[in-house]
């Protein structure tokens, strides 16, 4: 019996397809004309009776695999369809400002830039020429400037360079403070009130108050927390800013006093690192922690000390013991809040970082 592949033939016949297939019974292989320029169109009687296709068509056989096979199929009608460009707006920026503001003698002013949330907009700030870190709080960047105690009264400009090198300025007013004047005792062991006494504390706190201004600090915020007051039960004996005249000399109080007698637990208000532990004459034992970017707090007239010099403390934990070490009329806790070189009103610092009294 021969052999017959698969064989494809279409014929259209009044406008109808008629396909046929046929499948070889005994084994799978393509039938291909022994010599391509002899191709014999086959009839249809030949189509329906295989075994009257001619020989040359049958002369050559090529093995296939048993599943394939020929059919004939018509391709599907593809539509194309055109998805409507919709333009996208490009987002609305918003640009970054700074309001003017005002602030008295002695207080910290917040300086909050609006139109963005990121560090990295804002390049560098100055105030009154003066250089700010920028640091993010609550959401919010900005400065926090320290009007001293001292400053000259009148307008100031703010200068605010962005990262796409553009300028955004302000204008910072300073008011006068004013300045209550105490009468203020020397103790025996510096002196007495006299003038050789009254000599002695000033040239005393000269040269302490040198050696504090000279502190290392962390360039980055090591704070991240709301700041908490430095005793459990925060009750004040003397503000900030006030004169205490020893006669012929004049000393400004540049921090607060807490009520707190011998022994109470001393908190730091915020993480730092513990910058400097040291006796003083005038200031007694004190704890200095650095906040990072030139913020410092002062912890002074301790009767004890708990913490080493260069480690790390948190918000809430003791540092010290509260005493009268040091220039001191009493026992309690004296505490300075200092920024960039410039001790300011701690009252008026936890308003803004802290809570109220």
């Amino acid at each position: 019996m021969k052999q017959f592949g698969i064989f494809l033939f279409v014929i259209i016949v009044s406008g109808v397809f008629v396909g046929g297939l046929i499948f070889f019974p005994t084994k799978t292989a393509v039938v291909a004309p022994a010599n391509v320029n002899e191709i014999i169109s086959p009839t249809i009687e030949e189509v329906l009776n295989p075994t009257s296709i001619p020989e040359a068509i049958t002369s050559t056989s090529y093995e296939v695999p048993s599943s394939t096979f020929l059919a004939a199929t018509t391709s599907p009608t593809v539509k194309s369809t055109t998805t409507p460009v919709v333009p996208v707006k490009p987002p609305v920026k918003i640009p970054i400002t700074i309001s003017s503001f005002s602030g008295i003698q002695g207080e910290p002013v917040q300086i909050v830039f609006s139109g963005t949330k990121s560090t990295e907009d804002v390049s560098s700030v100055s105030v009154n020429g003066i250089n700010l870190p920028v640091f993010a709080y609550k959401d919010a960047v900005q400065v926090v400037y320290g009007i001293d105690i001292n400053h000259k009264v009148g307008s100031f400009s703010v200068i605010a360079k962005l990262k796409d090198e553009t300028m955004v300025s302000s204008t910072l007013t300073v008011l006068e403070r004013k300045k209550p004047t105490e009468s203020f005792t020397i103790p025996d062991s510096l002196g007495g009130t006299n003038p050789v006494g009254e000599q002695n504390v000033v040239t005393l706190l000269n040269k302490e108050n040198a050696l504090l201004a000279n502190l290392a600090t962390n360039p980055k915020k090591l704070w991240t927390e709301t700041f908490r007051y430095p005793t459990e039960i925060p009750v004040i004996t003397d503000p900030y800013g006030y004169n205490r005249d020893t006669g012929t000399q004049t000393v400004t109080h540049k921090g607060t006093d807490f009520r707190a007698p011998i022994g109470t637990p001393v908190y730091a208000v915020n993480r730092g690192v513990a910058r400097l532990v040291k006796t003083f004459t005038i200031y007694g034992n004190t704890v200095i922690i650095d906040h990072g970017q030139g913020f410092f707090t002062f912890y002074m007239h301790l009767s004890k000390t708990s913490v080493a010099e260069g480690t790390i403390v948190v918000a809430g934990q003791k540092i010290g013991e509260s005493g009268g070490t040091g220039y001191a009329e009493g026992p309690h806790l004296h505490l300075t809040v200092r920024l960039n070189g410039t001790s300011i009103d701690p009252l008026k610092f936890f308003m803004l970082y802290g809570r109220p009294l």
